[in-house]
């Protein structure tokens, strides 16, 4: 971060490092410098200039040294101005401390500064993009010099409500909520502060009677506390100084006591629950705590490796669900000291809790397990054991890891608790039977700086599918898991990317559901941060020049495991916590979002809730603290289909069946979607992001003339759906193997007017199903003008099934689904080779190909002058071998392929050639006219970028027309690999060799390069078989 020449003062470092020696000897010198101490505006204070015509800008102003100093007030637009930039609005002298004043006149700032569109840029001054900043300089006698400096934010947004912004005077980690908690048919927002404030806000800004209300003293003003600071004479003289007990966690909203009115419910820092009528009176029996024996740690601090001692306090929401079925909401909440409490609405404790969350009898053997006793994390609500009643999901930030596993590696794994709603009493110690599910991660940072952010699972979020109760949560820094929490199987969800920014990471941000778009099914919406700003950060690679992206708003369809088209949002890079309020439709067509940031709560709406993409809503300098609000409906009702209160600590919501929803709004129970979303998504794309890559298990054979002997299969228990196609098969392949396909067909399509035939292979530990869920191919399906002739536009999308056999790629994908394209016999005759008196059988995979396409086209559908074939990952290496020994498939178009011919720990490489092989190092190829199209990620997983150039190089060798086009993590086109990324034609096996492969590399891999399909589709059109 190179300082802007010109500049004294740079947003990443400030005024530079200080000289510690010099400034001892200037104050041995008495060479102490005038002061100036800028008293308004407020740091990054919200101005609209189209409100107000002038803003003051005053500072305490002193000098130390006898005699006359002087002062003067400027202004400059952005963070860091340069010194020629700097305009004065007010000078002045003075012999005593005083107060300097200046008016800046907003008319002098040019409206394309502050109604102008948010763009990202390169710099990362976008993150202030409507910054003025505001310096007062103080110079005294002997020319010394005082300065202070800070920035307001400069900005009319058509789209925010009347009323707001409106200042809180304190910071708001936690994420606000909304209810409707007067009973005038209109929305409350509900948000607390650090400053242990509740303020409940009307949709005009102005505070609802009766709040803002107070929690009690901070731990260190408490009276009743055996450790306090109120013998200090300024905390004794003034009371109304003393900090309160802040809050960190979002309020929950319901009906606590039963009166028919709802309550508000906030949980403080040191792990006291409060709960107050919407009137603002403090309920009887409040607050209630979590136990105090942990308040203080003894000294010294017991040497526990691999154990977090217990503490108190919390940071997680409480959740309202009614656990002991008698009408009434009750309160959960997740504590520091290990334990999950529960409370009724008198403040009395829920029989059978609290529940201790650990249970070192469950911990893995062989491995070193990681204990954190804080459940930082906020428990969710839903029907796990299906008796009728409600359980918690608790996710904890406990990890295990083979011995010696050094920080920043994988394997790690993370751990997902349930527990009986009934607590304790229902035996077990309260833990359902069969948890709790372990989730595998992508690194391990137990004793790295970066720990907080890369240990265990951060807050789930849960809803009903029609097959029972479902859970989304993020686990180890990177990578989503879709959880069923009846049987407890297991998926990674789809990988988040921002529009454009590349892929995104979640920090220690949460999930939210809901059905945003009124489709009936509901999505899921993330915050994050760009991996290249991540891996900057983590990632020790001085040489690596990256490109700076802002965080995003990802919203994801539940049941597809996909990014939906359209949806992202830039916004601040650090984003970390906090996330997006949103309500139902139920409400009103307009949703707004309320995010928190320093001290100001901010309402935006824009069209139907949503900023333009080229004007992403500027939301300030930081945001932290909270998960998404969610938003309620507008009375609870009691009984088995109560609405409840679940993960983010938000209202009740209208469940449906004996399970529990979650959303802003009701969840609709429409479609097959307990298989859409879960079992789409299987493992994670040739690797696990951030992965310790190791070599394969499997065995190097001994090479044959076709490269290693066919993989050996291995157990697999996914299942594809070919949800919105039809499942075609089975069919045995030479093994034995009953194979199957999916089949896309367009309406249109029939012998009369057939249609291209475009054959899709997915990537390894992938399955068909990536077609609906990860790629946009569907959109084109019935549209796109593949044929070259516009009266019959579409195409036929054909995507055959691989199977579950050895790899050799990094571990977690030495084995899985995918295709053999290390065993190289693909004869375009389809039967065995005898070499030195050996049958060489047909490649099995290349035969199910054959088999599927020979069957679509004996339906006549299928023009068989424009045959296709496309595939992502593996699915393109096999794809690449595939196409080059079928004379008959038109063209080639692909998405980010290893080598098939030379990648990775291979045992047996071989180099293409047409013509007879010399050697068993050389592979004969079939189809001389293939048109290829290879799109490719100028930083990808492990490293495959200069893997795919070698295979260019081969190719283009052997006159194969080749189309390469490198992108960035923005999908645009670029001329070149990124060093950072990767250097070794052969790919990188490990991640120490090259840790941003495996987490930026890993990343844009693991998305669809949804931009350029429509180009892949083009190629094709302008290729046909010759």
């Amino acid at each position: 971060f190179p300082g802007l020449p010109g500049a004294t003062f740079n947003i990443q470092y400030g005024y530079g490092r200080p000289n510690v020696y010099r400034a001892v000897q200037a104050v041995r010198a008495a060479q102490v410098p005038p002061t100036a101490d800028i008293q308004q505006p407020a740091w990054y204070q919200e101005v609209d200039p189209t409100l107000r015509s002038a803003l003051s800008v005053c500072a305490g102003v002193a000098a130390r040294t006898s005699g006359r100093y002087s002062w003067k007030v400027e202004y400059g637009l952005g963070p860091q101005p340069l010194e020629a930039e700097f305009v004065t609005i007010g000078s002045g002298r003075g012999t005593r401390p005083g107060t300097a004043c200046a008016s800046l006149r907003l008319a002098n700032i040019p409206s394309s500064f502050w109604m102008g569109d948010f763009a990202i840029t390169s710099d990362r001054l976008s993150i202030e993009r409507y910054d003025v900043t505001v310096r007062v300089r103080v110079t005294d006698a002997t020319g010394l010099v005082g300065e202070d400096r800070r920035v307001f934010h400069l900005r009319h947004d058509a789209g925010e409500m009347a009323g707001f912004p409106v200042y809180l005077g304190s910071s708001g980690e936690s994420s606000p909520t909304i209810a409707e908690l007067e009973g005038r048919r209109t929305l409350d927002v509900v948000v607390a502060t650090a400053s242990g404030a509740v303020h409940v806000l009307r949709s005009n800004g102005r505070e609802a009677p009766g709040f803002p209300v107070f929690t009690g003293p901070a731990p260190g003003m408490d009276p009743s506390s055996d450790v306090n600071y109120l013998a200090v004479p300024h905390w004794a003289a003034n009371p109304g100084d003393r900090p309160r007990d802040g809050i960190a966690a979002p309020a929950a909203v319901g009906d606590v006591d039963g009166d028919g009115r709802l309550d508000i419910v906030a949980t403080t820092m040191s792990g006291r629950t409060y709960a107050w009528r919407s009137d603002g009176t403090l309920l009887p029996g409040f607050p209630v705590e979590t136990d105090r024996a942990f308040a203080h740690q003894p000294v010294p601090v017991p040497d526990t490796p691999y154990h977090r001692n217990r503490s108190t306090g919390a940071l997680a929401a409480p959740v309202l669900v009614d656990l002991d079925r008698d009408g009434k909401l009750d309160i959960v909440q997740a504590a520091w000291d290990g334990h999950v409490y529960a409370w009724h609405g008198d403040g009395t404790a829920v029989g059978g809790w609290p529940i201790d969350t650990d249970y070192p009898a469950l911990r893995p053997s062989g491995q070193i397990y990681a204990r954190d006793d804080k459940v930082v994390t906020t428990p969710a609500v839903a029907d796990v054991d299906g008796d009728g009643t409600p359980d918690l999901v608790v996710a904890l930030q406990d990890t295990s890891f083979p011995e010696g596993s050094p920080a920043g590696t994988a394997p790690v794994t993370a751990y997902l608790l349930a527990f009986y709603g009934q607590g304790t009493a229902r035996g077990n110690a309260g833990l359902i039977e069969g948890w709790p599910v372990a989730l595998q991660g992508g690194v391990q940072g137990y004793g790295s700086a970066q720990d907080f952010i890369t240990e265990g699972l951060t807050s789930p979020v849960v809803f009903d599918l029609p097959a029972g109760p479902v859970a989304v949560v993020t686990v180890n820094l990177l990578g989503q898991y879709l959880v069923d929490l009846r049987t407890r199987v297991t998926r990674p969800f789809a990988d988040a990317v921002l529009a454009a920014g590349g892929a995104i990471v979640p920090f220690t941000t949460s999930p939210s559901a809901g059905d945003l778009l009124g489709l009936g099914v509901p999505q899921i919406a993330q915050t994050g941060s760009s991996a290249a700003d991540v891996a900057t950060g983590v990632v020790d690679e001085p040489r690596a020049a990256r490109p700076a992206h802002p965080g995003a708003r990802l919203h994801q369809r539940a049941r597809a495991g996909r990014r939906l088209r359209r949806r992202p949002s830039g916004h601040h890079p650090a984003d970390r916590f906090c996330g997006p309020a949103r309500v139902g439709r139920s409400h009103r067509p307009a949703r707004r979002r309320l995010p928190q940031v320093d001290g100001w709560l901010l309402a935006l709406h824009a069209g139907r809730g949503r900023p333009r993409l080229q004007r992403p809503a500027r939301r300030g300098r930081h945001d932290a603290g909270g998960l998404p609000a969610r938003l309620p409906h507008r009375r609870a009702r009691r009984g088995p289909q109560a609405r409840v209160a679940l993960a983010s600590g938000q209202s009740e919501y209208r469940t449906l069946g004996t399970g529990f929803g979650t959303g802003g709004g009701p969840l609709r129970r429409t479609g097959n979607m307990i298989l859409d979303g879960g079992r789409k998504m299987r493992r994670m794309l040739l690797c696990c992001v951030a992965a310790v890559a190791v070599c394969s298990s499997a065995a190097a054979d001994d090479c044959n003339p076709f490269g290693n002997a066919p993989r050996t299969i291995v157990p697999d228990s996914t299942v594809t759906t070919c949800s919105g196609g039809t499942t075609i098969g089975p069919w045995p392949d030479g093994d034995g193997t009953p194979r199957h396909a999916c089949l896309y067909e367009p309406a249109s399509a029939s012998a009369a007017r057939p249609l291209p035939l475009v054959v899709y292979l997915h990537p390894s530990l992938f399955t068909a199903d990536t077609i609906p869920f990860a790629t946009n191919l569907l959109a084109f399906r019935d549209t796109a003008n593949v044929s070259g002739d516009p009266a019959r536009p579409g195409f036929i999308l054909l995507a055959p099934w691989g199977r579950a056999t050895t790899h050799f790629y990094p571990a977690p994908d030495d084995q899985g689904t995918g295709w053999d394209n290390w065993y190289r016999q693909l004869d375009p005759s389809g039967g065995a080779r005898i070499i030195g008196g050996l049958a060489y059988p047909q490649n099995v995979d290349a035969a199910t190909i054959d088999h599927f396409i020979a069957q679509e086209v004996a339906t006549g559908k299928v023009d068989t002058k424009r045959i296709y074939v496309t595939g992502w990952s593996n699915g393109s290496a096999m794809g690449f071998l595939y196409a080059l020994d079928r004379p008959q498939i038109a063209a080639l178009a692909v998405y980010s392929a290893p080598n098939p011919f030379r990648a990775f720990n291979d045992p047996c490489p071989q180099t293409p050639v047409f013509g007879r092989p010399s050697s068993d190092a050389q592979v004969r190829l079939f189809n001389r006219r293939l048109p290829t199209y290879h799109v490719h990620n100028d930083c990808d997983i492990a490293g495959i970028c200069p893997n795919g150039e070698l295979l260019r190089s081969q190719l283009q060798s052997l006159r194969i027309v080749f189309t390469d086009v490198i992108i960035n993590s923005l999908q645009q086109r670029v001329a070149a690999c990124l060093d950072a990324c990767g250097t070794n034609p052969d790919a990188d096996m490990n991640f120490a060799d090259n840790p941003l492969g495996y987490t930026l590399g890993s990343a844009n891999h693991g998305r669809w390069p949804s931009l350029w399909t429509q180009d892949m589709l083009d190629f094709f059109r302008t290729h046909p078989l010759r």
